[in-house]
């Protein structure tokens, strides 16, 4: 298999739009890595470089320590799964496979015991006499993905090999590449912008924005310890609650403040935040910073007034929990409230909970659940660096 790693490498086009800059990455050999961000962010064109298929106009990519900034696509051994499948219509599923195995010159018997080892693999050997056209779009990704492994390659590179199935064959595919992976011990670098795809298939995740990486870390890492608003929003579905606050010292304490949200804040997390060098200047002296909570973090509580106080507008029951959408603040219409911010706040409970429309429920959370940001900068104030990782990841068992 292969180490893969990106140093300094940009990426600008002819009219000067960067869509990549200075992009530093290390891939483990038989490490599964997710890239994943918003349309236009740069994730594919970083596949697309490491195939060859776009030039870096900056930096180096090194496999296996060889520089292959300027190698072509096909001296890289790499295979890659495309979106669309890229099948030969006019061939069968036999020969869609076989192809690249014939042109390296592999033998007849060589060929025909690869591709049947593959197809029994992907579990498409009933397939094998058809042609795509015949098959289902599931069908068919394991058919390009058959084709891909085939090769044999040091890395495998997946630009949204999901994306055009339906949710609920995404939902077997993603079982399947997981297994596919752990049968192989393959580097595999895959492109998505499915985070649920990212979240449960990676080993890390890279978190691109505007061409740059944002954060690069396990799923768990990313969701828990988000080094900035974007990661924190991005990651989590429904997505994470942010509310201007004010933090107030008292008597007491120190608490966040703001039209609806009275909340105690620890005197570690006091301390940390003041401490930080990642808060602007401004915000510090005002006090001004944003709350970040998940939806299932904002508990129901009985106590009238306790923490976060919001105005129920939509609750969806979905069986087996509720999501309870509202407006926080105590005004007992939202339009009255013209200094609290306007976005919806979600809180995912369990099932039953007897909250209906217009009613007016008290929150609280954990306080080590809480996520402080600077409304400017967006940095995460809470953030904690984890450990450095070994240099290069154990070998799968």
């Amino acid at each position: 298999m292969a180490e893969i790693e990106f140093r300094h490498v940009s990426k600008i086009f002819e009219k000067g739009s960067a869509a990549v800059k200075d992009l530093n990455l290390q891939i483990h050999d038989q490490e599964l890595v997710m890239i994943i961000g918003p349309s236009g962010c740069g994730k594919s064109t970083t596949l697309r470089m490491l195939a060859g298929l776009e030039t870096a106009t900056e930096g180096s990519i090194l496999i296996d320590g060889t520089d292959v900034t300027k190698t072509e696509p096909g001296k890289r051994g790499l295979s890659m799964v495309f979106q669309n499948y890229a099948l030969y219509p006019q061939m069968n599923i036999y020969n869609n496979i076989a192809f690249a195995l014939k042109v390296r010159g592999m033998s007849k018997t060589e060929v025909d015991k690869r591709v049947r080892e593959v197809a029994e693999l992907m579990q498409i050997t009933p397939l094998l006499k058809r042609r795509p056209a015949q098959v289902s779009g599931g069908q068919r990704q394991r058919v390009a993905i058959a084709a891909a492994i085939a090769r044999e390659a040091k890395a495998y590179l997946m630009d949204e090999p999901l994306s055009n199935l339906d949710a609920k064959l995404r939902a077997s595919m993603r079982v399947e590449v997981a297994k596919l992976h752990n049968r192989l011990h393959a580097t595999i670098v895959y492109v998505t912008h499915d985070q649920v795809e990212a979240m449960t298939l990676a080993d890390r995740i890279v978190i691109m924005n505007k061409g740059e990486v944002q954060q690069v870390a396990a799923p768990n890492e990313l969701y828990r310890n988000p080094v900035n608003d974007f990661v924190a929003g991005f990651v989590g579905s429904p997505q994470m609650n942010f509310l201007p606050v004010t933090m107030v010292r008292e008597s007491g304490g120190w608490t966040l403040q703001a039209d609806g949200i009275r909340a105690a804040l620890p005197e570690a997390i006091a301390a940390d935040v003041q401490a930080s060098s990642l808060w602007e200047e401004e915000n510090r002296k005002a006090g001004k910073l944003v709350l970040g909570l998940r939806p299932e973090e904002l508990v129901l509580t009985d106590k009238g007034g306790e923490e976060i106080s919001m105005l129920t507008q939509v609750c969806e029951n979905l069986g087996a929990e509720e999501f309870l959408y509202g407006q926080i603040g105590t005004a007992s219409d939202p339009a009255l409230q013209p200094d609290v911010v306007r976005q919806m706040t979600t809180v995912r409970a369990s099932y039953r909970t007897g909250v209906k429309t217009s009613d007016r429920i008290s929150l609280k959370a954990a306080p080590e659940s809480w996520k402080l940001f600077d409304p400017d900068n967006g940095k995460n104030l809470c953030y904690k660096a984890p450990a450095e990782a070994p240099e290069k990841r154990e070998a799968r068992a």
